[in-house]
Parts: C-alpha cells; sequence; structure tokens
C-alpha cells in the first residue's frame, strides 16, 4: 500500500467492498458509499504507516509498529468507518433515525469492519511486500501447511461444539503457532477459525449459540467480537516475540562484532560478572590455552591460571569494582600441554542496570615479557663480571631499604675495593686486570652464603654487597670471610706489599627510620672503606652502628 502499487491496491479494495456490499443486497449507494469510506480510511492507515517499511515488508516485529497499525487500522480506521456507515445507512433510509438502532448500527459495523480490515490488511500488506525469492523453503513451507492443516481441524471441532469452553483454546494454539511458523500462519489460522465459527453460527450450532443465550449480541457479532480480541492477543505476543528476537539479533551482532574486533587486533576480549562468573569470552582464548572454547567453559578460568595468580586476579577485580577505575594485570596461564604463558589483562567495569559487569581484553605477552626481562638483564648487567651493575644496585638497595623499614630489620652494606689495582694493570696490562676482576666478583659472589645476600660491581675496580636483616657485628664476619677468601686465591701482585691481589672492605650498618632510602649508608661504607685503605689495605673496617 506504501509502494507505486498503492493505486491498485485501493482500487481493488474499493471494487472488492462494493462488489461484496451488492452482493448481500445493499443499496446501490450505500454500497459505493461505504467501499469509499472504508478505502479512504484504509488509505490514511496506510499513510500513518509510511515509515514503517521494515515492518510491513516483515524484517521488522518489534512490538510499536504493531501497536501504531492496531491503533490506526484497528481502533480509528473502523471507528471512523462506523460513524460515517451508520450515518450513510440512516440517510439511505436502512436504519432508523432513534438513537438506538443508529448506536447499535454503528457497533456492529465497527466490530465486522475492525475484524475484516485488520486481519486482511495485515495480510496483504505482507503478501504484497513478499519477494519470490525471499519466501521460505520447501521444507519450511510444507511445515507450516501442515501445522495450519492440523490447527484447521482442530478449529473445526472447536466451531461445531455446543459448549463455550473449547473456544478458550484458540488464544494458547494461536500463539504456539506464532512461535512455531511465525505470524501470518497465525493469522490464517484465525482466519480459519472465524470462518468455520461464522458457518456453524449460520447453521444454528456452535459455541456462539449457546454463548448468545448470555446476551443481547447477535452470534455473529459475538464470533467477531472474540475474533477481535484473540487478533488483539495475537499482535501483542507477535510484537513481543519480535522485540525479543531484535534484542537476540542485536546481542548476536555485538558478540560477532567483539569477536571479529578482537581476531583482528589479536585481544581476547571478556566480560564477567562481579562473582568471577565468565558471561562472555572470545573463541580465540581456545587458542591461548589449548583447548576447545567449549572445554574451557566448562572447565572453568581458575583451572587454568597459576594457583599464586587466582588471589592476584580477585583482588585487581575488587579494585576495578572499588574505584570504577581500569587496571592492568600481568598473570599466569598454564596450557593444555603444560606450558606456562603470561598474559596482560586490561579490565574496568560497564553497568548493567544494577549489576557491575566487568568487561576487559587480554592478551599474550609471553614473549613480550621474556624480552623485557632480557633487555632488563641486559641494562643491569656487568658485560665483564656478570655481576649486577651500579642500575641493579640502586634498584635493590631501595628495595631492601623498604624491606627493612617494613621489619624493622638492620641492614649493612660492604664497600670493597681492589688494592693497588692500578699497579696490578700497568704491570700485567689490561687483559690481565679484566681477568683479575673477574675472578675477584665470582669470589665474593660465592661469599655470600644467606639468601637475599646481593653483590654488585659498584665500578672500576669497586664492588659492593648489601647484606639484609644484619648488624655490623654479624656484617664484619661476612667481610673477613671475603678478605680471606680474596687471599686465598694467591694472585700474583708484585707490586703490592703483601705480594697477592688483596681487598680492603668498609662496613656500615643500619636500622632503617623511614621508607626513602638513605644515602648516608653508602657513604659511611664509603668512609669506612677510606680508613682500610689509611690503615694499609688488606683489612676491614667499620664506623659503627648509624642508628
Amino acid at each position: 500500500m506504501l509502494a507505486e502499487r498503492s493505486r491498485a491496491y485501493i482500487l481493488a479494495m474499493f471494487l472488492a467492498a462494493a462488489a461484496t456490499m451488492l452482493f448481500l443486497a445493499v443499496p446501490p449507494i450505500l454500497a459505493i458509499g461505504a467501499a469509499a469510506i472504508t478505502s479512504g480510511v484504509a488509505t490514511w492507515s496506510a499513510w500513518v504507516l509510511r515509515n514503517e517499511q521494515d515492518w510491513i515488508k516483515g524484517r521488522d516485529d518489534r512490538l510499536r509498529p504493531w501497536l501504531l497499525f492496531v491503533f490506526s487500522v484497528g481502533v480509528i480506521a473502523p471507528g471512523v468507518n462506523a460513524l460515517l456507515g451508520a450515518s450513510l445507512a440512516t440517510i439511505a433510509g436502512i436504519v432508523p433515525a432513534t438513537g438506538n438502532a443508529w448506536l447499535m448500527t454503528a457497533v456492529t459495523w465497527f466490530i465486522s469492519d475492525a475484524l475484516s480490515v485488520v486481519v486482511v490488511t495485515t495480510t496483504l500488506l505482507r503478501l504484497g511486500s513478499a519477494k519470490l525469492r525471499h519466501l521460505p523453503g520447501w521444507r519450511k513451507t510444507l511445515t507450516t501447511l501442515g501445522v495450519i492443516a492440523v490447527v484447521a481441524a482442530l478449529f473445526g471441532a472447536i466451531a461445531v461444539q455446543d459448549n463455550i469452553l473449547p473456544i478458550f483454546l484458540v488464544a494458547p494454539v494461536l500463539v504456539v503457532v506464532l512461535y512455531v511458523s511465525g505470524t501470518t500462519a497465525s493469522l490464517v489460522c484465525l482466519a480459519l477459525f472465524v470462518t468455520a465459527s461464522i458457518a456453524a453460527t449460520i447453521l444454528d450450532a456452535g459455541p456462539f449459540i449457546a454463548l448468545a443465550s448470555l446476551s443481547r449480541f447477535d452470534p455473529i457479532v459475538m464470533c467477531q467480537i472474540y475474533a477481535l480480541a484473540i487478533f488483539c492477543t495475537v499482535v501483542l505476543y507477535a510484537g513481543l516475540l519480535g522485540e525479543r528476537l531484535h534484542h537476540h539479533k542485536l546481542q548476536l551482532a555485538n558478540a560477532h562484532i567483539y569477536e571479529m574486533l578482537a581476531k583482528r587486533s589479536g585481544d581476547i576480549v571478556f566480560a564477567a560478572d562481579s562473582y568471577g562468573k565468565i558471561l562472555f569470552i572470545s573463541p580465540s582464548i581456545g587458542e591461548v590455552l589449548g583447548v576447545p572454547l567449549q572445554t574451557a567453559e566448562m572447565r572453568g578460568w581458575k583451572t587454568y591460571v597459576a594457583k599464586d595468580d587466582v588471589k592476584k586476579i580477585y583482588k585487581t577485580a575488587f579494585r576495578v569494582i572499588r574505584t570504577g577505575k581500569p587496571v592492568s594485570v600481568d598473570f599466569r596461564i598454564v596450557d593444555a600441554k603444560g606450558r606456562e604463558k603470561i598474559l596482560e589483562a586490561i579490565v574496568q567495569t560497564s553497568s548493567a542496570g544494577k549489576a557491575t559487569i566487568l568487561i576487559g581484553s587480554t592478551r599474550d605477552v609471553t614473549e613480550q615479557r621474556r624480552h623485557e626481562r632480557a633487555l632488563s638483564r641486559l641494562s643491569e648487567t656487568d658485560p665483564l663480571t656478570e655481576l649486577p651493575n651500579r642500575r641493579a644496585f640502586d634498584r635493590y638497595f631501595r628495595a631492601e631499604w623498604n624491606r627493612s623499614f617494613a621489619a624493622k630489620a638492620s641492614l649493612s652494606i660492604l664497600m670493597i675495593d681492589v688494592d693497588y689495582f692500578k699497579q696490578f694493570n700497568d704491570t700485567f696490562g689490561h687483559q690481565a686486570g679484566d681477568e683479575c676482576l673477574v675472578v675477584i666478583g665470582s669470589t665474593i659472589r660465592g661469599a655470600l652464603k644467606r639468601e637475599g645476600e646481593f653483590c654488585a660491581r659498584f665500578g672500576g675496580e669497586e664492588f659492593v654487597a648489601i647484606l639484609p636483616n644484619t648488624d655490623e657485628a654479624h656484617a664484619r664476619k661476612v667481610a673477613a670471610r671475603v678478605l680471606s677468601a680474596i687471599a686465598d686465591l694467591n694472585m700474583a701482585h708484585t707490586e703490592s706489599p703483601y705480594g697477592i691481589v688483596t681487598v680492603s672492605i668498609g662496613v656500615a650498618a643500619s636500622r632503617p627510620l623511614c621508607d626513602e632510602p638513605d644515602l648516608g649508608l653508602l657513604e659511611a661504607a664509603d668512609a669506612a672503606l677510606y680508613l682500610a685503605k689509611q690503615q694499609g689495605r688488606n683489612r676491614v673496617e667499620g664506623t659503627g652502628p648509624m642508628a
């Protein structure tokens, strides 16, 4: 009705309405007038629905266009038609001018017109917009025809009953047909029920004859009223079903969009509730875990996460929920082949009504983290002795200072310098000097026995050691062990008064009183080293406890 064939539809409707009324022996002037009114209100209804092309073509079954259709075609149009038709019948002298007669004519006209216009117009709109290439396949067509045949037999049996109770089965059956075969099939079944009921009523049988005894309405009118009520119920269910399917399609589309983006970006997109239940995750997670997605979902994410990192993930989720800010976290997983991988997740919150949803993306960063660790080791390693360098020492010193402050424990520093090293280089050459430093660095590292003890090349021929949980008295013992171990190497040094390579060691200890590292501890150890050199080298000197 809204396409280029609108005029043909209107003309066909006018001729059909006029021919029907003439066949029913309605006077020509009334038949032509009623047909003109019907065509006019139908055209107005089509104009109201001009913006609902998707609904007309069967691509949209949302509730809004259905309600608009029922309101315009099922209420206003039949109402105008009834008022004008009853007035026209009065003018033609067919209906007396008395109020009750005119009102009953208008009501009967409205009910009949509403039923016929709504049902027929809906079918015409849907069939008129259908294309042959869009028609369902033969299997679905046969299934639909089979459903209609079974329902027609059932409705035929109901139509001949003299009991009104069976007619209450009509609405549930039509709703089932709506779900199974669609709106058009449901309307066809309703039309079959109306036809069978009217035929039975004309033969003075069926449930509406029994129902008419309880009402002043004509049995045919009662049948039309009931059919119109059933139609409105079917329309409501069709709209609700279409709305649900529409949202379901949107959810599927969103899921496919997320999956497509995740595959293109290499990220794994996920959504979870505040209890840790995964609501959605990209299928590519199966490739990372080495198992099908269904298997991963069945076993649960905690099966694959390293035990030590499960608590970290929960803490991250609680932090995101509490602060509402995105958080990045690394965690380890073990795939189906037992290989450990590192995943990075960026998590944030998304409100869904009153529920809090966690959404984010995850990617495999195993190789990236390995590369970063390798670069970090290179940047913090002395290339000659392969000991940590000054940069690594600064980082470790800060961490141990903070840990000692929190634990209220002592922290000691050993500052170690090779005696007469310039003379060694001048005598034996820089190659021998480098080899001497490598051996001394290895010896110092071997002399540190306790866990957490750390040594680094501080620069040139200087080395430094960090001794956690150690006071100065014990630090002196460690320093004496280092001194003895280097002397036991018996590396010849003709320019040293001791005849071998020796070292001088300065010792300082402190109990941190704040969480900011105090460089005074290093200065104290350096001062003690200077004192050891002044006292003749090859010895250990300290400054006494700083705090």
